[in-house]
């Protein structure tokens, strides 16, 4: 994660509201969190989340931990009405020190800091009082995990130490030195995040390519210029937007306050705080979302396989189930030729009145005209049974590929544990589950995402399959308007129109919304098919959100999630 000493600096310009104003309460709402709420109404909120640590603003209130830990009720004793007198980076590294106003026991004023390091793995939240002694520490060290750098009550704080340099303590002369000889841009890359404090690789790679250091061709003269202007870049930083960048399943994957190359999906924010704290909370869902929902996938495509396979031996069946006609045929001109037919014969030519070619038929020399002819009937009255059991399992096949598919999409697009939880109901309902704590369905409605189109139109989709289900039949009235990918597994979408005429902006957000919500979500030209909810029937025994629907148009649209969100309600 690209929260690197630059992303902390300008975090810290924006922590200036807090600034002389005093600690209202202090909560923990997870073993690694902090939250510190100031009587202005501002929260500060610090993770040490080995894969995730960061500090931002927030506007969020989550429920505190019922038992306070030693560490919260330490900071409570000492921070709540302490005065913040003052945020510093050490140079440029991700070490913060939270300089407060307290006061002691006696009720003498005293100076305490609240030390964050924001060291991925050794991430940690200290807390010392004005001699550097530490009170205590959010992740206590003790000596046998790190003999030279312990970190326990009592005991003397030491910085943590490194050999790289900041930018602010190095001239341009002397950065331009070391660097010069590098000119490989990966090397050059690595140069500037391994010697200078701050700087992430993926800060450090979108330098190199701003100033054409990757560029082979780049002169001697012009290299010298591009370090120095490298140089004042990173020395007088200034962001160029507030991005997340995303991968092509809309899944988080950095942020930052330049746009990254290797990263063309992106979305921009207003100020760093809103991108920390959406890239943060967005990001622990769906790493949750996908933790809690892998036994579920790999369910649905190991199912989804065996059944892909199951249609392919199906098919191959029902070729050779194909021949039945030609044996009613044969029986047919047997009996027209019964007259040729006696006992012993092997086989008999006859005409086929069907095309007027000669046909040789063979026959059972042990069997009598009639029995010959009866067998012949019989095989075909067996392969015309056995087609259509084969054409029932098959259709039966698809409508469970359909089925399983749309459910991937489900999972995919959840929201939160709500979603998956109504997910693996429905999944134990139809038997891919054990019930393990779904044998009842829950009586609670499954709920739906909602958009609402410029015009005030209200657009509902299913979160589910039953709820799109309980979307196109329960909710929507026959007059509103469903939408649906065309042969594409996805949600059901409705736009309800309460009497009014849709205008064309809400009929293509409704068909954008269908195919977002869809297997086709990551295509472009996608055909949604859409019609009144009154041409839409669910057939008698089928699966969940498993419709037929007529009297359909079509409309082609290409799905982007940054162009939805903003009419997510």
């Amino acid at each position: 994660m690209a929260y690197d000493g630059f992303v902390l600096k300008y975090a810290i310009k924006g922590l200036a509201p807090l600034l002389q104003n005093r600690v209202d309460k202090i909560d923990q709402p997870e073993k690694d969190q902090i939250l510190i709420s100031f009587r202005n109404k501002k929260r500060l909120k610090i993770s040490i989340n080995p894969s995730m640590p960061y500090m931002t603003l927030t506007d969020t209130k989550k429920p505190n931990s019922p038992t306070p830990s030693l560490f919260l009720i330490m900071l409570r004793k000492h921070l709540r009405g302490a005065l913040l007198q003052e945020v510093v980076q050490l140079g440029d590294d991700r070490q913060v020190h939270f300089e407060f106003l307290s006061r002691n026991e006696l009720g003498d004023e005293s100076k305490v800091v609240l030390v964050l390091e924001l060291m991925g793995k050794h991430s940690n939240l200290i807390f010392m009082d004005e001699t550097h002694h530490i009170i205590d520490a959010l992740k206590r060290v003790p000596p046998y995990m790190s003999p030279s750098r312990p970190i326990l009550p009592t005991l003397k704080y030491q910085p943590m130490t490194s050999d790289q340099q900041a930018i602010l303590g190095t001239s341009e002369a002397e950065f331009t030195a070391l660097l010069k000889d590098l000119q490989d841009p990966k090397s050059l890359a690595k140069a500037l995040f391994k010697r200078f404090q701050g700087i992430s690789p993926a800060l450090a790679g979108f330098m190199v390519q701003k100033h054409h250091l990757d560029s082979e061709d780049l002169p001697a003269s012009a290299r010298d210029t591009a370090l120095r202007a490298l140089y004042r870049d990173l020395r007088d930083f200034e962001p160029e937007g507030f991005y997340i960048f995303t991968d092509d399943h809309h899944h988080f994957k950095d942020f930052h306050m330049v746009p990254l190359k290797e990263y063309p999906l992106r979305r921009e924010y207003g100020d760093i705080f809103e991108m920390i704290e959406t890239f943060y909370t967005t990001k622990d869902q769906q790493v949750h979302i996908l933790q809690r929902s892998k036994s579920m996938r790999r369910t649905l495509e190991g199912r989804l396989k065996r059944t892909q396979s199951k249609i392919q031996h199906l098919r191959e069946e029902l070729r050779n189930a194909e021949g039945a006609e030609a044996f009613k045929i044969k029986a047919e001109l047997l009996l027209a030729n019964i007259y040729q037919l006696e006992k012993g014969l092997e086989s008999v030519k006859v005409t086929n009145y069907y095309t007027g070619e000669p046909l040789v038929i063979d026959l059972d020399p042990r069997l009598g005209p009639k029995e010959n002819i009866s067998a012949y009937y019989k095989k075909y009255h067996k392969l015309k049974d056995s087609k259509s059991h084969l054409l029932h399992q098959l259709n039966q096949a698809e409508a469970e590929i359909e089925y399983l598919e749309t459910t991937l999409v489900s999972i995919e697009t959840a929201g939160g544990e709500e979603d998956l939880t109504a997910i693996a109901e429905e999944l134990s309902l139809e038997g891919y589950l054990k019930k393990r704590g779904y044998a009842k369905a829950r009586k609670k409605p499954p709920g739906f995402h909602r958009f609402v189109s410029p015009a005030g139109f209200e657009i509902l989709v299913g979160k589910n399959n039953r709820a799109n289900d309980e979307l196109t039949f329960k909710v929507a009235s026959k007059q509103d308007l469903w939408f649906h990918t065309r042969n594409i597994p996805g949600s059901h979408v409705v736009l309800r129109l309460k009497g009014r005429l849709p205008d064309e902006q809400s009929l293509l957000l409704a068909a954008s919304v269908a195919a977002f919500y869809s297997k086709a979500n990551l295509s472009s030209n996608v055909p949604v098919d859409y019609t009144e909810v009154r041409q839409v029937k669910k057939p008698s025994g089928s699966k969940p959100g498993f419709v037929n629907y007529f009297e359909q148009k079509t409309l082609y649209v290409t799905p982007r999630e940054e162009l939805l969100m903003p009419y997510k309600g």
